[in-house]
Protein backbone atom coordinates (compact mmCIF):
# COMPACT_ATOMS: atom_id res chain seq x y z
CA UNK A 1 0.00 0.00 0.00
CA UNK A 2 3.20 2.11 0.92
CA UNK A 3 4.28 2.00 -3.05
CA UNK A 4 0.57 2.50 -4.10
CA UNK A 5 0.40 5.62 -2.38
CA UNK A 6 3.53 7.45 -3.16
CA UNK A 7 3.25 6.44 -6.89
CA UNK A 8 -0.62 7.73 -6.64
CA UNK A 9 1.35 11.38 -4.93
CA UNK A 10 3.47 10.93 -7.96
CA UNK A 11 0.70 10.92 -10.79
CA UNK A 12 -1.18 13.89 -8.72
CA UNK A 13 1.72 15.75 -9.61
CA UNK A 14 0.14 15.78 -12.84
CA UNK A 15 -2.76 17.26 -11.95
CA UNK A 16 -1.14 19.97 -9.70
CA UNK A 17 0.10 21.25 -13.49
CA UNK A 18 -3.29 21.23 -14.95
CA UNK A 19 -2.98 17.77 -16.72
CA UNK A 20 -4.55 14.63 -16.04
CA UNK A 21 -2.69 10.85 -15.77
CA UNK A 22 -2.86 9.04 -18.43
CA UNK A 23 -4.41 5.70 -18.56
CA UNK A 24 -2.67 2.10 -19.15
CA UNK A 25 -5.37 1.74 -22.07
CA UNK A 26 -4.53 5.49 -23.84
CA UNK A 27 -1.06 4.81 -23.32
CA UNK A 28 -1.06 1.50 -25.43
CA UNK A 29 -3.24 3.07 -28.28
CA UNK A 30 -0.60 5.51 -28.49
CA UNK A 31 1.87 3.09 -28.75
CA UNK A 32 -0.58 1.37 -31.62
CA UNK A 33 -0.63 4.44 -33.73
CA UNK A 34 2.86 5.76 -33.28
CA UNK A 35 3.68 1.81 -33.72
CA UNK A 36 5.40 -0.30 -32.13
CA UNK A 37 9.24 0.45 -33.20
CA UNK A 38 9.13 3.77 -33.70
CA UNK A 39 7.52 3.77 -30.21
CA UNK A 40 10.48 1.86 -28.61
CA UNK A 41 13.09 4.17 -30.10
CA UNK A 42 11.88 7.42 -28.47
CA UNK A 43 13.23 9.02 -26.07
CA UNK A 44 11.45 9.12 -22.79
CA UNK A 45 10.14 12.61 -23.15
CA UNK A 46 9.27 12.48 -26.43
CA UNK A 47 6.91 9.96 -25.46
CA UNK A 48 5.36 11.85 -22.78
CA UNK A 49 4.93 14.63 -25.27
CA UNK A 50 2.94 12.93 -27.80
CA UNK A 51 0.78 11.36 -24.57
CA UNK A 52 -0.29 14.09 -23.70
CA UNK A 53 -0.55 15.59 -27.34
CA UNK A 54 -2.97 12.08 -27.29
CA UNK A 55 -4.66 13.17 -24.27
CA UNK A 56 -5.67 16.54 -25.69
CA UNK A 57 -6.97 15.05 -28.42
CA UNK A 58 -9.29 12.53 -26.58
CA UNK A 59 -10.47 15.06 -24.47
CA UNK A 60 -11.67 17.55 -27.23
CA UNK A 61 -14.86 17.57 -28.55
CA UNK A 62 -15.72 15.42 -31.32
CA UNK A 63 -15.42 18.65 -34.19
CA UNK A 64 -11.81 18.82 -33.52
CA UNK A 65 -11.59 14.85 -33.26
CA UNK A 66 -12.63 14.30 -36.23
CA UNK A 67 -10.48 17.61 -38.21
CA UNK A 68 -7.28 15.86 -36.37
CA UNK A 69 -8.57 12.39 -37.84
CA UNK A 70 -8.69 14.00 -40.86
CA UNK A 71 -5.44 15.42 -41.20
CA UNK A 72 -4.12 11.88 -40.13
CA UNK A 73 -3.82 11.39 -36.06
CA UNK A 74 -0.49 10.01 -36.34
CA UNK A 75 0.84 12.84 -37.73
CA UNK A 76 -1.12 15.11 -35.22
CA UNK A 77 1.00 13.30 -32.92
CA UNK A 78 4.55 13.21 -34.21
CA UNK A 79 4.62 16.25 -35.24
CA UNK A 80 7.70 18.50 -34.11
CA UNK A 81 7.14 19.63 -30.60
CA UNK A 82 5.90 23.28 -30.51
CA UNK A 83 7.93 25.03 -28.12
CA UNK A 84 6.13 26.90 -25.04
CA UNK A 85 6.55 28.12 -21.70
CA UNK A 86 5.30 26.06 -18.87
CA UNK A 87 1.85 25.74 -18.00
CA UNK A 88 0.62 28.14 -15.28
CA UNK A 89 -2.80 26.94 -13.12
CA UNK A 90 -6.15 28.15 -15.20
CA UNK A 91 -7.44 29.98 -13.03
CA UNK A 92 -3.65 32.49 -13.08
CA UNK A 93 -4.11 32.39 -16.38
CA UNK A 94 -7.96 33.60 -16.01
CA UNK A 95 -6.60 36.30 -13.99
CA UNK A 96 -3.96 37.53 -16.14
CA UNK A 97 -6.35 37.48 -18.89
CA UNK A 98 -8.20 40.00 -16.51
CA UNK A 99 -5.39 42.55 -16.56
CA UNK A 100 -4.56 45.19 -18.47
CA UNK A 101 -2.83 44.27 -21.73
CA UNK A 102 0.70 46.30 -20.77
CA UNK A 103 0.86 44.09 -17.81
CA UNK A 104 -0.03 40.95 -19.09
CA UNK A 105 3.91 40.25 -20.44
CA UNK A 106 4.77 40.81 -16.90
CA UNK A 107 2.30 38.96 -14.92
CA UNK A 108 3.01 36.29 -16.92
CA UNK A 109 6.64 36.04 -16.05
CA UNK A 110 5.33 36.75 -12.24
CA UNK A 111 3.58 33.60 -12.24
CA UNK A 112 5.41 30.91 -13.59
CA UNK A 113 8.47 32.46 -11.57
CA UNK A 114 6.69 32.10 -8.21
CA UNK A 115 4.37 28.84 -8.61
CA UNK A 116 7.79 27.51 -9.76
CA UNK A 117 9.66 28.95 -6.86
CA UNK A 118 6.70 28.43 -3.87
CA UNK A 119 6.43 24.62 -5.12
CA UNK A 120 9.90 24.32 -4.43
CA UNK A 121 9.58 25.96 -1.05
CA UNK A 122 6.64 23.98 -0.11
CA UNK A 123 8.08 20.70 -1.19
CA UNK A 124 11.64 21.51 0.57
CA UNK A 125 9.66 22.23 4.15
CA UNK A 126 7.96 18.53 3.46
CA UNK A 127 11.89 16.87 4.15
CA UNK A 128 13.11 16.51 7.00
CA UNK A 129 14.94 19.62 8.53
CA UNK A 130 18.32 18.16 9.21
CA UNK A 131 17.89 16.72 4.95
CA UNK A 132 17.13 20.22 3.46
CA UNK A 133 20.12 21.62 2.55
CA UNK A 134 21.77 18.39 1.20
CA UNK A 135 18.43 18.57 -1.20
CA UNK A 136 18.43 22.07 -1.86
CA UNK A 137 22.73 21.37 -2.87
CA UNK A 138 22.07 18.65 -5.16
CA UNK A 139 18.66 20.15 -6.99
CA UNK A 140 21.41 23.45 -7.65
CA UNK A 141 24.86 21.61 -8.10
CA UNK A 142 28.05 24.08 -8.20
CA UNK A 143 29.27 24.38 -10.74
CA UNK A 144 25.42 24.19 -12.31
CA UNK A 145 24.82 20.84 -14.45
CA UNK A 146 21.44 20.37 -16.18
CA UNK A 147 21.71 16.77 -16.67
CA UNK A 148 22.33 16.31 -12.53
CA UNK A 149 20.08 18.95 -11.43
CA UNK A 150 17.11 17.14 -13.68
CA UNK A 151 18.22 13.87 -11.84
CA UNK A 152 17.95 14.97 -8.49
CA UNK A 153 14.49 16.76 -9.42
CA UNK A 154 13.14 13.05 -10.13
CA UNK A 155 15.07 11.86 -7.30
CA UNK A 156 13.56 14.48 -5.31
CA UNK A 157 9.69 14.27 -6.40
CA UNK A 158 10.15 10.71 -4.66
CA UNK A 159 11.17 11.95 -1.18
CA UNK A 160 8.70 14.62 -1.31
CA UNK A 161 5.89 11.97 -2.35
CA UNK A 162 6.77 9.83 0.36
CA UNK A 163 6.83 12.42 2.82
CA UNK A 164 3.43 13.67 1.75
CA UNK A 165 2.76 9.63 2.10
CA UNK A 166 3.57 9.46 5.76
CA UNK A 167 1.38 12.35 6.66
CA UNK A 168 -1.66 10.76 4.94
CA UNK A 169 -0.98 8.27 7.07
CA UNK A 170 -1.20 9.73 9.83
CA UNK A 171 -3.71 11.73 9.31
CA UNK A 172 -6.00 8.71 7.70
CA UNK A 173 -5.07 5.86 10.04
CA UNK A 174 -7.08 3.65 8.45
CA UNK A 175 -6.09 4.01 5.05
CA UNK A 176 -4.59 0.84 4.54
CA UNK A 177 -7.81 -0.83 4.70
CA UNK A 178 -9.58 1.71 2.60
CA UNK A 179 -10.14 0.94 -1.47
CA UNK A 180 -7.44 1.58 -3.91
CA UNK A 181 -10.30 4.28 -5.21
CA UNK A 182 -11.00 6.02 -1.41
CA UNK A 183 -7.02 6.49 -1.37
CA UNK A 184 -6.69 8.04 -4.90
CA UNK A 185 -9.25 10.43 -3.43
CA UNK A 186 -7.66 11.48 -0.76
CA UNK A 187 -4.59 11.93 -2.66
CA UNK A 188 -6.41 14.01 -5.22
CA UNK A 189 -7.81 16.53 -2.21
CA UNK A 190 -4.48 16.38 -0.14
CA UNK A 191 -2.88 17.46 -3.86
CA UNK A 192 -5.92 20.09 -4.60
CA UNK A 193 -5.25 21.45 -1.05
CA UNK A 194 -1.71 21.94 -1.27
CA UNK A 195 -1.78 23.59 -4.68
CA UNK A 196 -4.75 25.83 -3.78
CA UNK A 197 -2.27 27.65 -1.34
CA UNK A 198 0.91 28.00 -4.55
CA UNK A 199 -2.27 29.51 -6.10
CA UNK A 200 -3.91 31.74 -3.56
CA UNK A 201 -0.28 33.49 -2.67
CA UNK A 202 0.56 34.33 -6.83
CA UNK A 203 -3.04 35.57 -7.27
CA UNK A 204 -2.20 38.14 -4.39
CA UNK A 205 0.96 39.44 -6.35
CA UNK A 206 -0.96 38.73 -9.46
CA UNK A 207 -3.58 41.67 -7.99
CA UNK A 208 -0.87 43.95 -6.74
CA UNK A 209 -0.30 44.65 -10.49
CA UNK A 210 -3.39 45.84 -11.42
CA UNK A 211 -2.68 49.62 -10.43
CA UNK A 212 1.03 49.07 -10.21
CA UNK A 213 2.77 50.65 -13.49
CA UNK A 214 5.88 48.57 -14.88
CA UNK A 215 8.61 50.91 -13.99
CA UNK A 216 7.50 51.44 -10.06
CA UNK A 217 7.07 47.72 -9.32
CA UNK A 218 7.47 46.96 -5.73
CA UNK A 219 11.38 45.73 -4.87
CA UNK A 220 10.33 42.21 -3.94
CA UNK A 221 8.24 41.95 -7.52
CA UNK A 222 11.08 43.74 -9.71
CA UNK A 223 13.59 41.57 -8.29
CA UNK A 224 11.76 38.76 -9.61
CA UNK A 225 11.42 39.45 -13.30
CA UNK A 226 14.71 40.95 -13.48
CA UNK A 227 16.50 37.94 -11.81
CA UNK A 228 18.41 37.81 -14.78
CA UNK A 229 20.67 40.78 -14.13
CA UNK A 230 21.71 39.69 -10.87
CA UNK A 231 25.10 37.89 -11.66
CA UNK A 232 25.58 34.47 -10.02
CA UNK A 233 24.34 30.86 -10.23
CA UNK A 234 20.78 29.50 -9.91
CA UNK A 235 21.68 28.15 -6.46
CA UNK A 236 22.56 31.71 -5.37
CA UNK A 237 19.54 33.05 -6.69
CA UNK A 238 17.70 30.75 -4.74
CA UNK A 239 19.39 32.14 -1.50
CA UNK A 240 19.16 35.81 -2.37
CA UNK A 241 15.47 35.02 -2.94
CA UNK A 242 15.28 33.90 0.37
CA UNK A 243 17.60 36.81 1.79
CA UNK A 244 14.77 39.06 0.67
CA UNK A 245 12.09 37.39 2.21
CA UNK A 246 13.74 34.69 4.55
CA UNK A 247 10.22 33.75 6.30
CA UNK A 248 9.85 31.64 2.59
CA UNK A 249 13.34 30.22 3.38
CA UNK A 250 12.89 26.17 4.42
CA UNK A 251 16.50 25.86 5.22
CA UNK A 252 16.46 28.35 8.08
CA UNK A 253 16.29 27.24 11.63
CA UNK A 254 15.76 30.20 14.13
CA UNK A 255 13.78 28.26 16.99
CA UNK A 256 16.47 28.95 19.41
CA UNK A 257 15.42 32.96 19.51
CA UNK A 258 12.01 31.88 20.85
CA UNK A 259 9.06 33.90 20.45
CA UNK A 260 9.08 37.74 19.77
CA UNK A 261 8.22 39.88 22.58
CA UNK A 262 4.53 39.91 22.71
CA UNK A 263 4.07 43.05 25.16
CA UNK A 264 6.71 45.17 23.95
CA UNK A 265 6.42 46.54 20.27
CA UNK A 266 9.59 48.58 20.24
CA UNK A 267 11.47 45.06 21.48
CA UNK A 268 9.51 42.76 18.74
CA UNK A 269 10.28 45.02 15.99
CA UNK A 270 14.21 44.69 17.23
CA UNK A 271 14.02 40.94 17.56
CA UNK A 272 12.09 41.01 13.91
CA UNK A 273 15.14 42.75 12.18
CA UNK A 274 17.71 40.83 14.53
CA UNK A 275 16.86 37.71 13.00
CA UNK A 276 16.43 38.98 9.33
CA UNK A 277 19.65 40.20 9.57
CA UNK A 278 21.07 36.67 10.88
CA UNK A 279 19.18 34.85 8.23
CA UNK A 280 20.57 36.94 5.37
CA UNK A 281 24.44 36.64 6.98
CA UNK A 282 23.13 32.82 7.12
CA UNK A 283 21.69 32.81 3.74
CA UNK A 284 24.48 34.84 1.96
CA UNK A 285 26.84 33.40 3.43
CA UNK A 286 25.96 29.94 2.03
CA UNK A 287 25.69 31.85 -1.62
CA UNK A 288 29.64 31.96 -1.33
CA UNK A 289 29.69 35.41 -1.38
CA UNK A 290 32.53 37.48 0.47
CA UNK A 291 32.29 38.21 4.29
CA UNK A 292 31.89 42.37 3.38
CA UNK A 293 29.28 41.68 1.15
CA UNK A 294 27.43 39.51 3.72
CA UNK A 295 27.80 42.02 5.81
CA UNK A 296 26.83 45.06 3.65
CA UNK A 297 23.56 42.90 2.65
CA UNK A 298 22.68 41.91 5.79
CA UNK A 299 22.82 45.34 7.67
CA UNK A 300 20.44 46.96 4.58
CA UNK A 301 17.56 48.98 6.44
CA UNK A 302 14.56 48.09 4.23
CA UNK A 303 14.01 45.73 1.23
CA UNK A 304 14.78 48.81 -1.37
CA UNK A 305 18.15 49.46 0.54
CA UNK A 306 18.96 45.39 0.04
CA UNK A 307 17.81 45.67 -3.70
CA UNK A 308 19.74 48.80 -4.28
CA UNK A 309 22.75 47.19 -2.86
CA UNK A 310 22.78 44.43 -4.07
CA UNK A 311 22.71 45.69 -7.85
CA UNK A 312 25.54 47.60 -6.64
CA UNK A 313 27.41 45.05 -5.61
CA UNK A 314 26.40 41.99 -7.67
CA UNK A 315 25.15 43.42 -10.59
CA UNK A 316 27.57 45.63 -11.94
CA UNK A 317 30.56 43.91 -10.44
CA UNK A 318 30.32 40.58 -11.80
CA UNK A 319 29.62 37.33 -9.20
CA UNK A 320 31.73 38.09 -6.14
CA UNK A 321 31.95 35.09 -5.24
CA UNK A 322 34.56 34.47 -8.10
Amino acid sequence: MRTALVVFLLAATTLAQGRRPPKPEEIEAVRTIVGAEAWGELPEWRRRDIVRRYLRYVDSDERKQEAVRAAGLKDYLTAASRKRGPRLPRSLEKEIEALPASSRSIATKLAVVRVRQLRLDRNLALIARKERVAWFERLFPEPFDPRAAREAKRAFDKQVAAAVARQLRKKHPDLAEMTREQQREIVRADTVRREEKVVQRVSRELKRLRDVRPERLPPQLDLLLQRRDIYGTPRQRELIRWALRPADSPLLDFRWMGKPPAENRRARIQWERDRVTLARMELLTRAGFPEPVVLHLASAGSDQEFVRSLRGLIGRRGDPAR
